[in-house]
Formats: C-alpha cells, sequence, structure tokens
C-alpha cells in the first residue's frame, strides 16, 4: 500500500547530523614560516561542537568518517613564492598532501586546498602543517584567512 508522503515521513526515513564539526583560521594572524621545513599552523578555533579543540589540535569525541580540509594561501610580496604545500596530520602521521609548485615560474600568492575523507576513532586527534620554499629564501607568509575543519558525515 502506498503511504501518503508528508515531511514527518520523509525526514523519519532519514537522519543523523554532519556533527561534530569545527572550523578554524589563522585567527592570530598571518604565520611565518620557514622554508624547507614543515610546519604546525596555530589554528584558532572558530566553531566545535563538540568543545575538543586544544592545542591547535582537534580531537572528534564521536567515532565514525570524518570530511576534513584545509586551504592555506601563502603569499609573498616579494613574488617569489615557488612550492605551497598543505598536510593533515591523524595523531602525528600524515595522511595526505596536497602540493602547488610554481618552480618553472615563482609567484606571489596561491592557495591550495587539502580534502581528506578519514575514519576517526573518538580519541584521534588531527593537525595541519604546511611547508614552502620561496625563490630568495625568505619565509613563507601564510595568510590569516587560511582556513580549516572538519564535519562527520552521516552514514
Amino acid at each position: 500500500a502506498l503511504r501518503k508522503m508528508t515531511k514527518a515521513n520523509f525526514v523519519s526515513g532519514i537522519g543523523g547530523a554532519n556533527s561534530p564539526f569545527f572550523f578554524g583560521n589563522l585567527g592570530g594572524g598571518n604565520q611565518s614560516v620557514p622554508v624547507g621545513q614543515m610546519t604546525k599552523l596555530l589554528v584558532t578555533e572558530i566553531l566545535d561542537t563538540s568543545n575538543t579543540f586544544a592545542s591547535n589540535k582537534w580531537t572528534p569525541a564521536v567515532a565514525g568518517y570524518y570530511w576534513l580540509f584545509a586551504g592555506v594561501t601563502q603569499d609573498n610580496a616579494s613574488g617569489n613564492t615557488l612550492i605551497n604545500q598543505v598536510r593533515i596530520y591523524k595523531n602525528g602521521t600524515n595522511i595526505g598532501t596536497f602540493q602547488d609548485n610554481a618552480s618553472g615560474n615563482p609567484i606571489e600568492a596561491f592557495t591550495t586546498w587539502n580534502q581528506q575523507l578519514v575514519l576517526l576513532d573518538d580519541n584521534d586527534y588531527i593537525e595541519f602543517y604546511v611547508y614552502c620554499d620561496t625563490a630568495d629564501s625568505a619565509n613563507g607568509l601564510f595568510m590569516a584567512d587560511s582556513r580549516f575543519g572538519g564535519y562527520k558525515l552521516i552514514t
């Protein structure tokens, strides 16, 4: 027998929430990063539904699959940016690297995005790192509006 589709019937057929989730940026301002060194970013929490963001790392507090993302903008006024790399770390280990390489033609700025689908336990932790190279060996300058986040997928 067919049932009349009502909002209540429809909503009861799906469920869950994309939480916990977190979002942050380099709210403390731009971050200078030494050339050729993997450097942990100093992320400032903006949203954190599980209240588990501390010491520049996030712990989900609920096991499940998560979509994690990081978008970092390196902007060197000298126009000598060669490499911009962002890594997502799980429990101190790199789980994915995305890189932009302008070695043939140094530029002033670009944004590199990293996105990962990751299975997390409730006590795993996530951190964000960057690596850069410049043609003049000057430090990389990662902009305050670089952003980071993640959310639990509905399964």
